[in-house]
């Protein structure tokens, strides 16, 4: 929904227009948008921080405004959303440096507070300046970088892939385009010192989030035999215990002349209609609790849209049969023993 950059090309010396001429002449780029960033180390209340101040995007990774307003000149900025509580860090609180800057303005005043795609997890990522973590991320006007704007010089540039749009962003699919893409940059370009090619897989959140669901995914594997196992132990001694206690009434009842199978009928249909009903409560509260609980737990170390947990039928279908079999086979076992004796 934002856009986020497919590549992001990084040069220690900037890109200047002969080189984002090259870029955008390779045919499998859908369009590229030129980024001024720099970094600076902040003065904070009896300690420094790293920051990174960007130039606001215009059609890649764009922004989500969360409070406030986007900044309007280049003394105003907005900041990237974080877990630390800091009320220098609040809006209408002003930015300053422990040292001037060459590339920023003297001070910044934060006007609004912000998401972006590029920040998805509250862990930065690396700074080249201070302890070597960035700890605040900061978007601004292009105009706020005075040497950049005159030298006309990039210092990234964000590439949107052709014919991306729409894939899943970890699937072997996407991998792919993204790869053709990067190789058919460096043909256009050649290899240059001190320009790097990156993709989404060196974003700090993006891949932390990645290896996070693929967790929950192989936990989501060994989760439903466990409970499966239980349910299936549970119904067997239920069930044993249920034919157990009624011995003398099936007894009684075979005396009376019925058969094996209308005596077992009563345990196989109420094991039936308790399995069926167990599995609709289930799924209802599967579908929606337990997502949502482990969603809300990752939310505290990432910024994520609502969370959707549409219903699958395929699964519900599958697993409510399964344990339908389960249950009737422990049934018809748990019979068979009192059954066959004689009265």
């Amino acid at each position: 929904d934002k856009n986020m950059a497919d590549i992001t090309i990084l040069s220690t010396s900037g890109i200047n227009e002969s080189l984002m001429k090259k870029i955008a002449s390779v045919p499998s780029i859908e369009y590229a948008e030129g980024v001024f960033s720099a970094e600076a180390v902040l003065s904070m209340d009896e300690r420094t921080a790293s920051a990174r101040f960007m130039s606001l995007p215009e059609n890649i990774s764009t922004l989500t405004l969360v409070d406030g307003r986007m900044p309007e000149n280049k003394n105003e900025c907005v900041i990237i959303g974080t877990k630390e509580f800091n009320k220098l860090t609040d809006i209408g609180s002003t930015v300053k440096f422990s040292e001037p800057s060459s590339f920023l303005q003297e001070s910044y005043t934060i006007v609004g507070k912000v998401n972006s795609p590029e920040f998805i997890s509250f862990d930065l990522g690396s700074s080249t300046v201070g302890s070597g973590h960035l700890d605040y991320a900061f978007y601004t006007v292009k105009d706020s970088f005075t040497l950049h704007s005159a030298l006309n010089v990039n210092s990234s540039v964000n590439i949107k892939v052709m014919g991306t749009k729409g894939l899943n962003t970890y699937s072997e699919e996407y991998d792919k385009l993204v790869d053709n893409c990067k190789n058919s940059i460096v043909s256009a370009i050649g290899n240059i010192e001190g320009v790097y090619i990156l993709d989404r897989n060196q974003n700090a959140g993006f891949a932390g989030y990645e290896g996070d669901a693929e967790k929950i995914a192989a936990i989501s594997k060994v989760f439903p035999a466990f409970f499966f196992l239980v349910a299936a132990l549970v119904c067997l001694t239920t069930m044993t215990h249920m034919v157990e206690e009624d011995r003398t009434q099936i007894g009684t009842l075979k005396a009376l002349g019925y058969g094996k199978l209308a005596i077992m009928s009563k345990y196989v249909i109420y094991s039936f209609l308790a399995t069926l009903l167990g599995s609709v409560i289930g799924l209802i509260v599967g579908y929606n609790v337990f997502p949502r609980t482990i969603f809300a737990a990752y939310s505290i170390m990432y910024t994520l849209p609502a969370i959707e947990t549409p219903f699958h039928w395929g699964l519900g279908l599958i697993s409510t049969g399964a344990f339908l079999l389960c249950t009737e086979i422990f049934t018809v076992a748990a019979c068979l023993g009192t059954a066959n004796q004689v009265p």
